[in-house]
C-alpha cells in the first residue's frame, strides 16, 4: 500500500497583498459611510469583500476571476473550506454592486 502526501502551500505574500488591498477599501468604504455616501460605501463593501476573498483563492493557489461573492465562496466551498453564514452576507453584497456603481 502506497501512501501519498499532498503538500498544502499557501502563498502568504500574495494574500497579505490581497487583503491589504481589502483592509483599504473597507476602510474608505466606512469613511464613504459616515460621509453619507451610501451608493459608495455599499460598491466598496462589495469590493473589499471580493478583495479578501480573492485574497484567499490566491494563497490557496487559485486563480479567481469574476466579481460575485457567491461564486467566489463556491470556490472555497470546493476546496473544502466551510462557508456557512457568509453566504447570506455574500448574496446582499453582491445585490449592491452593480447598482450603486
Amino acid at each position: 500500500m502506497r501512501l501519498y502526501f499532498i503538500r498544502l502551500v499557501f502563498d502568504k505574500e500574495k494574500y497579505e497583498r490581497w487583503f491589504r488591498q481589502a483592509k483599504d477599501t473597507l476602510e474608505s468604504a466606512e469613511e464613504d459611510l459616515n460621509n453619507r455616501r451610501f451608493n459608495w460605501s455599499c460598491f466598496k463593501a462589495q469590493q473589499a469583500a471580493k478583495y479578501a476573498l480573492k485574497g484567499l483563492l490566491c494563497g490557496l493557489g487559485s486563480i479567481p476571476i469574476g466579481h460575485s461573492l457567491i461564486r467566489l465562496m463556491g470556490r472555497l466551498k470546493r476546496r473544502g473550506i466551510k462557508v456557512n453564514n457568509a453566504l447570506k452576507w455574500a448574496r446582499a453584497l453582491d445585490r449592491y454592486y452593480i447598482p450603486t456603481r
